[in-house]
């Protein structure tokens, strides 16, 4: 396959005043000569920054579906091998994954993540710099609590107080209801919020529905997100 790189559709992206040279982020390095066999040896190169410039010169990504997909390579994308294999590598690349989902690998956390010259990078961050074109703030909280659903819609720029305020409910919940459990001691429900890094009792109660009921008023009073607690 023909290793020429397509014009991508996000061609109004300029570089930053700092420039951003190709020859730099693929090898930082010069290569060196060649040796007594005419074959130049592999060399181990720095980890480039990835930048928004990057990430979509190299990937697709569809805001609907939240899916992002690998593109078409160029030859000088493998610099860093021995010349003659650079062409059969860019071709194989572009026959095998070209096209194909990227950062498919799921963390213990339920993020999607993966990597792009050794540097890895959370699919939500890559979706949100491809979309806007810019470094992705610190905090981008997934607004329905799953965190495998990258479109644009869905994400959003948090401080990490309000990160705080829209998680998905623990797996060792037992109550189905965050903050509520049953207290076996005093046969009672117990209600409690934490906020702030601080934790509130909200009292005892004869049913799970007033308990549910004493942490719903309380999490509206914080602000916390109306999908907090959602599984």
């Amino acid at each position: 396959m023909n290793c020429e790189r397509v014009q991508s559709d996000k061609s109004d992206i300029k570089p930053r005043e700092t420039g951003y040279d190709r020859s730099e982020m693929r090898h930082p390095r010069k290569m060196p000569a060649a040796n007594a066999t005419g074959m130049l040896p592999m060399t181990k190169r720095s980890k480039p920054k990835v930048t928004p410039e990057m990430v979509r010169q190299l990937l697709d990504y569809n805001p609907e579906t939240g899916l992002l997909t690998w593109r078409r390579r160029i030859t000088e994308d493998f610099t860093h091998l021995a010349e003659e294999y650079r062409h059969r590598t860019c071709a194989r690349f572009n026959t095998v994954s070209a096209g194909n989902s990227a950062l498919r690998t799921v963390t213990k956390g339920g993020y999607l993540t993966g990597e792009i010259f050794g540097s890895s990078l959370l699919a939500h961050r890559a979706a949100w710099a491809h979309f806007y074109g810019e470094l992705p703030p610190i905090h981008i909280d997934h607004i329905d609590g799953d965190p495998t659903n990258n479109t644009i819609g869905n994400l959003r720029s948090v401080t990490i107080q309000e990160n705080g305020l829209n998680k998905k409910i623990p797996v060792t919940n037992t109550s189905g209801v965050m903050g509520v459990r049953f207290n076996k001691s005093r046969h009672t429900w117990t209600a409690q919020i934490t906020h702030k890094r601080k934790k509130f009792h909200l009292g005892y109660y004869t049913s799970k529905a007033e308990a549910q009921a004493a942490r719903h008023a309380a999490e509206v009073v914080l602000g916390f997100h109306k999908n907090h607690g959602s599984r």
